[in-house]
């Protein structure tokens, strides 16, 4: 079985990229209680969002730099389970659905 935190996690990000402020917002306080770290939803809001740019351009694997200094102090960065979750769920989150095959074979 998946990790609740990782599920609470996805949950999250589907709900934010369905832009479904309601679901959004109890999925949040959903994954605090089950032991997400606050600053792992900015972490995941700035994934989503370099996705949907990396989307128009070409595919790019994010990069360590691209985090800032204060997020890295704070709390590790995604790892890659998180990462491909993160992926996994903003693409199936938007309407219509914008889930690659290149994400789904990573």
């Amino acid at each position: 079985s998946a990790p609740k935190d990782l599920v609470s996690l996805s949950m999250y990000v589907s709900s934010r990229a369905n832009e479904c402020a309601y679901c959004t917002s109890h999925c949040c306080s959903f994954a605090v209680r089950r032991g997400v770290d606050p600053e792992k939803f900015q972490q995941a809001w700035r994934e989503m969002e370099m996705n949907q740019k990396n989307h128009k351009d070409e595919r790019k694997t994010p990069k360590e730099n691209d985090e800032t200094e204060e997020t890295k102090n704070e709390v590790p960065p995604l790892t890659d389970q998180e990462r491909v979750t993160i992926q996994l769920a903003h693409g199936l989150g938007t309407v219509p659905c914008s889930l690659t095959l290149e994400t789904v074979q990573e």
